[in-house]
């Protein structure tokens, strides 16, 4: 009003004097209006951006909803594209540190990573264990949002729960592209059962034997030199997990069994082998069929 004081100073403006006022402040493609009262406490805590451009403001707009979405949250992710396949756990800290967790070796790993979000966009930085350089938009405005799941237009998906995710893993569900058929081991597939393998070139033959017992050991057959070779993996501690069979072998490796399909009582599967430090050091394909006891007689040198 005519009553009202305006002073400037520099990029401010003030205008008001006793009995509360305002401070406009140029910033950098926008003005922020501030409102104090006359004790000078800023009005409900925040400012007001004033824009010269719609499509700033909606960018600046957008920042603030993927901030509602994201700070201070935990979300999941199906990751398919890599062997073997799992769920990690994103964890948003209001700090701008995102805690990645996912399974190695049968454990829980964590990575710490950083995360900005501007102009609508979720970024994230920072370098894996695996010593990868991370430098990447997540997630990108405008969002849409289901009841298990957050997307990006930039195809980003981030679920609600771990379930969800896990689901995805199997089913393909909620836009994620699944990479393999609708199957996975389970517990009851595999405690207590003996798996026959077979390897593609041996014309339907079997090749090693694995029995899975319930004290988590294992009992496996194979043929080397036209002679059974028998013994026990008694640390393989074999445990299913996000749909794969994993077991340890010696001097802390391990295997990793992949499933890929099913037709009755014939399994075709990616197996991986890792050294201690989770570097992959060969992989092939093989099928198994599940039986009572091993054909040892009928064994092919593995």
């Amino acid at each position: 009003t005519d009553s009202d004081a305006i002073t400037y100073n520099g990029n401010k403006v003030t205008i008001g004097t006793g009995g509360g006022y305002t401070i406009l402040t140029q910033k950098d493609g926008y003005i922020l209006g501030e409102g104090y009262s006359d004790n000078a406490t800023l009005e409900n805590g925040i400012g007001h951006r004033l824009y010269t451009s719609k499509d700033n403001a909606q960018k600046y707009y957008n920042s603030l909803n993927l901030k509602s979405l994201i700070v201070g949250k935990t979300y999941y992710v199906a990751v398919n594209d890599v062997n073997p396949h799992h769920v990690e756990t994103l964890e948003f800290k209001d700090d701008g540190t995102l805690v990645d967790t996912y399974p190695k070796q049968g454990k829980g790993t964590t990575d710490p990573f950083q995360y900005t979000i501007e102009n609508g966009k979720l970024h994230i930085t920072g370098t894996s264990g695996d010593g990868n350089k991370i430098d990447q938009d997540m997630l990108k405005e405008p969002m849409s949002e289901t009841s298990t799941y957050i997307k990006g237009s930039n195809g980003g998906l981030l679920y609600k729960t771990k379930q969800a995710a896990e689901d995805a893993l199997k089913s393909g569900s909620d836009g994620s592209t699944p990479s393999k058929s609708n199957t996975a081991f389970t517990q009851s597939m595999v405690n207590g059962k003996t798996l026959v393998t077979y390897k593609p070139k041996d014309n339907g033959k079997p090749s090693a034997c694995y029995t899975f017992k319930q004290d988590k050991s294992i009992l496996f057959v194979d043929k080397k030199n036209a002679q059974l070779q028998k013994g026990t993996l008694s640390e393989a501690d074999w445990k299913v997990q996000d749909g794969n069979l994993t077991f340890n072998t010696e001097n802390k490796n391990y295997q990793i069994w992949d499933l890929q399909s099913q037709n009755g009582n014939h399994y075709d599967y990616m197996n991986y082998w890792y050294n201690g430090d989770g570097s992959l050091t060969d992989s092939d394909k093989r099928e198994f069929t599940i039986q009572t006891s091993c054909p040892e007689n009928q064994l092919v040198n593995d």
